[in-house]
């Protein structure tokens, strides 16, 4: 049989300049020089077989792509049809130009896209890495289980913006009038759910480059002292993926193509990813205002892509791990209030999505798989508990959360590491509040939790247990880190402890755990003093500031004559480490400590010794400054009580009725 009269044929020269049909391949102007043997027309332009004029705007993106709102899927693929000539196929090594051209699969037959199998980023990959190098056969980033490995990006008509109208670009909604407010999360207008524009979310991610950068940061800083991601590993491949698909144009269009629950999830990794961005920005070495509007921005962002995730009605891990770290943000621009707000719409999701019980719907799964789902939730549950108790430990406050006597992931009992160190902190922290109704009680229990505390780092790693121990900067990072808390904690809980025991007349046992109380405070102050040669996370973390201003009050209260030389010495380094801190990071609609805290701040500068610099020529004390040396502020019993409470010392020194007249309000409105 003879083959086809035109596959005998060379192939054809460029087409005659006569006009072609309406949607048909249209070729270059002929002023232009076309390259010889190669394409004239972009990927999108042949797939849709219309006219382009890529090659004539001299390496600009061409006028369709600009208009459909697609500037970076203008490129020369070679999975566009190609005008004007035939790819023959060899196969076995030979060639043959009357060999017919493979059937192309339809749209229906292709394999899922690069992200048509996401489920959420701490799921894990059923294989490993493929072993012939393609770039097709990678799993992509967040993918399920189960799910079948991506194929080569399609060919394929995408309609990015439906309709005949373009939407409109997402800006964030601010108000015209007084005042103007600086917060986090300015109200946004309402974009439909079911149609939003691929444009519009593009404008929401980081940038490659931005994601690699600060991801690392969060990696190296964020994540050893704070991980609310459970895999890390899983989720850093994942965002290797996403950075490929953002750099070759892919995540566009997989974005605009997914709808329902597989879109949902995509969005809330996304918003993940976002959050995570931001939290390593706030530790990065940016100016402060740099830092300050590039964080701001991100946390807005992350905002709009869990609302467009719908959030409160499809609560998931992905979602509660970007509002914990959003929430983590906020502490540390000194808003610990709207933080506190923030956990309890995050506990409730975190009920609902079942982290607490270990929940699964999923019954067809593996027990293999089904297991590691089930230690990712409790990850996760703990790294709430984690943040909700401290700041309830902060405000003196009962959480609302109840929890059983569920046991937090810890490895073994032995050779603690610091993430197993804070979890376990976090339970005796949990187990050691007395019931404020009983009448009579041994507080047996309770003892037994503060004792356990006191010298749970002797049950840690030898670089946690001793400094000697310590041979890089970050095993000096994580065992400061791990004194610091722990001795918050323990003054924390001697001080409630202490209560107790004054109702009942326990004399003895409350000096004993004023010793106790003193020790951890002392510990906490000490530790927070030394780390700051090593880093910028103390004094860039609220949660570390408050822990040792707070230590430092205590300590007020209860220093005596043998070791009061001592503890001044560390309170003087602690004002002058938050007054640096103040002049380096203040901004005009961000005040620094001594405006959102100026009672406690001066009471502290009033009970401590001072320089002479600070005194005037007559020996006496000047306005506003601190008193002359050899001369120490004598309390009252009762500031003595109040400042052994921490419910009274919030109150009083550290709630929002207590900043100066000059600090601005911070709004924080979450995306609807």
């Amino acid at each position: 049989m003879e083959p086809p009269q035109q596959a005998q044929q060379p192939a054809p020269q460029s087409p005659p300049p006569a006009q072609p049909p309406s949607g048909g391949y249209v070729s270059m102007a002929s002023t232009t020089a076309r390259p010889r043997g190669g394409r004239t027309a972009c990927g999108p332009c042949s797939r849709r077989k219309i006219r382009c004029d890529a090659f004539e705007r001299e390496g600009q993106p061409c006028s369709n792509c600009e208009k459909r709102g697609q500037p970076d899927g203008c490129t020369f693929n070679d999975d566009a049809p190609r005008s004007g000539t035939r790819r023959s196929r060899a196969s076995d090594g030979a060639t043959s130009p009357s060999a017919p051209r493979p059937k192309k699969p339809r749209p229906s037959e292709t394999a899922q896209s690069v992200l048509d199998g996401i489920h959420a980023a701490s799921t894990t990959y059923a294989a490993g890495p493929p072993s012939n190098g393609s770039h097709g056969q990678v799993p992509s980033w967040g993918s399920a289980v189960n799910a079948p490995p991506a194929i080569a990006y399609p060919s394929k008509s995408y309609n990015v913006v439906p309709g005949p109208q373009p939407q409109q670009q997402w800006q964030p909604h601010t108000t015209q009038g007084p005042p103007q407010h600086t917060g986090y999360y300015a109200p946004i207008e309402p974009v439909p759910y079911s149609q939003p524009a691929s444009h519009d979310l593009k404008d929401l991610l980081p940038s490659h480059k931005t994601a690699l950068r600060y991801f690392e940061v969060y990696k190296t800083i964020c994540h050893p002292l704070y991980p609310v991601i459970p895999d890390l590993e899983e989720f850093e491949a994942a965002v290797c993926q996403y950075v490929e698909d953002m750099s070759s144009g892919r995540l566009t269009y997989d974005l605009a193509s997914s709808t329902g629950r597989a879109r949902a999830a995509r969005l809330s990794w996304l918003a993940l990813l976002t959050a995570t961005v931001a939290t390593g920005a706030q530790y990065s070495d940016l100016s402060i205002s740099e830092r300050d509007s590039f964080v701001t921005d991100h946390v807005r962002n992350a905002q709009e892509l869990l609302r467009q995730a719908d959030y409160l009605g499809r609560p998931e891990e992905n979602c509660i791990g970007a509002l914990l770290l959003v929430s983590r943000i906020m502490e540390n621009d000194i808003m610990p209030e709207a933080a506190w707000s923030t956990l309890g719409m995050v506990g409730r999701m975190a009920d609902l999505a079942g982290l607490q019980e270990g929940m699964n719907f999923e019954e067809h799964m593996d027990v293999r798989v089904r297991e590691a789902t089930n230690i990712r939730h409790r990850k996760l549950w703990w790294s709430y508990l984690w943040q909700e108790y401290s700041l309830a430990l902060c405000f003196g406050k009962t959480s609302m959360v109840q929890v059983t006597h569920e046991e937090p992931p810890v490895r073994s009992a032995n050779n603690l590491s610091y993430n197993d160190c804070m979890l376990l902190l976090c339970k005796l922290a949990i187990s050691a509040r007395p019931d404020p109704t009983a009448e009579r009680s041994s507080l047996k229990t309770e003892i037994d939790a503060l004792a356990t505390a006191r010298h749970l780092h002797e049950k840690a790693l030898p670089r946690l247990a001793d400094r000697a121990n310590c041979r890089t900067i970050q095993d000096r990072i994580e065992y400061y880190s791990l004194r610091i808390s722990q001795g918050f904690v323990v003054s924390c809980m001697s001080q409630t402890l202490m209560k107790a025991c004054a109702r009942m007349g326990w004399d003895q046992q409350s000096k004993h755990l004023q010793s106790m109380c003193k020790e951890g405070a002392f510990d906490c102050l000490q530790a927070f003093v030394d780390m700051q040669s090593f880093s910028v996370v103390p004094l860039r973390t609220w949660m570390f500031i408050f822990s040792a201003l707070s230590s430092a009050l205590v300590l007020a209260a209860l220093s005596d004559d043998t070791d009061r030389p001592r503890i001044q010495e560390l309170q003087r380094q602690l004002l002058h480490s938050l007054a640096e801190r103040d002049r380096e990071m203040e901004l005009p609609h961000r005040p620094g400590l001594y405006s959102r805290y100026p009672k406690a701040l001066n009471f502290l500068r009033d009970v401590i010794q001072t320089d002479a610099n600070n005194i005037n020529g007559s020996g006496k004390r000047e306005d506003g400054g601190p008193p002359p040396l050899g001369q120490t502020s004598v309390m009252s019993e009762q500031q003595t009580r109040d400042l052994l409470d921490p419910a009274v010392v919030w109150t009083k020194l550290f709630s929002p009725k207590s900043a100066g007249d000059s600090y601005p309000a911070q709004h924080t409105t979450f995306a609807r």
